[in-house]
């Protein structure tokens, strides 16, 4: 799987969204506290694009904020605390069309790709890759056109 990025595509879309104004994505962050000090430090690094409104360490917080704030993107540890992350990501694909679900975890195995893309995830994120992988779904979600392969998956591959 090769971890070449269009960077182009990502400023491009970036400068797109400077040009036009107010319109920077919002964030929900689910995850426990390491993984969120983690995140939040990459995301940094999207500041002119991106928003954190707000983040959440277990899923009953996730869904209150989700359903009170409804974000452009939420980003979602898979092995978030108190309760079934995935069950999450089906209700907020079912329940808030328009809001992003991308998961992201430690583990990186094609199982676990394959059930966060069949829950509603339109990406998953391997933590350690974050910033590239995250720059890819950026410049996804600006064509509001996600890449048949965005969660790093060919479900041919699965036995």
């Amino acid at each position: 799987m090769s971890n070449a990025w269009d960077t182009d595509a990502v400023f491009s879309w970036e400068r797109q969204c400077l040009d036009s104004g107010p319109s920077r994505i919002e964030v929900v962050v689910v995850d426990d506290l390491p993984g969120y000090l983690e995140i939040l430090g990459e995301l940094h690094r999207f500041e002119d694009v991106v928003d954190i409104v707000r983040r959440a360490t277990n899923i009953a917080d996730a869904l209150e904020l989700i359903a009170t704030v409804e974000p452009d993107l939420v980003i979602m540890n898979v092995a978030a605390p108190s309760a079934d992350s995935l069950a999450l990501a089906r209700f907020v694909y079912t329940c808030f069309p328009d809001v992003t679900v991308v998961m992201i975890s430690v583990t990186n195995s094609l199982r676990l790709r394959a059930a966060c893309l069949i829950s509603g995830a339109k990406a998953f994120i391997h933590k350690p890759n974050f910033q590239n992988e995250f720059e890819r779904v950026l410049a996804s979600r600006s064509s509001q056109v996600f890449a048949p392969n965005i969660a790093g998956i060919d479900l041919g591959e699965m036995d």
